[in-house]
């Protein structure tokens, strides 16, 4: 079986407190300091560039903001997965602004649930 390539290390960047980090993260730039106010040891670490998110296949997902709604009876629905049989394949469902049906006011997203069986998929509806 294949061993994953992600060492851990211990790290002496607190005084006090020794934490276990992966090897990547002992290489970044790390700050100890103590907050006058509390006497608490605070610790900051800059992290790198954010890695563009991908979905299956590689295709990007986009998680720019949709803007507002162009009627307040208008509630959001955010993207998702679904499966799409002729290509046997997943796609991307961007979010969207849509009118509930009437009588209904709140989205429940699509889920797996545990029954006695085993997991059964519930799908998106509207309460």
């Amino acid at each position: 079986m294949p061993r994953s390539n992600l060492k851990f290390g211990v790290t002496g960047a607190l005084p006090a407190l020794a934490f276990c980090v992966p090897v990547f993260a002992q290489t970044l730039p790390i700050t100890s300091y103590k907050d006058p106010a509390t006497g608490a040891i605070v610790t900051t670490m800059e992290l790198p560039p954010p890695v563009p998110v991908t979905g299956p296949g590689g295709q990007p997902i986009s998680l720019s903001a949709a803007g507002l709604p162009s009627s307040p009876r208008l509630k959001w629905v955010p993207g998702h997965y679904t499966w799409d049989p002729p290509r046997r394949a997943y796609a991307w469902v961007p979010g969207q602004y849509v009118e509930p049906p009437p009588g209904r006011v709140r989205w429940n997203p699509g889920r797996w649930d545990f029954r006695a069986t085993g997991f059964v998929w519930l799908p998106d509806h509207w309460d």
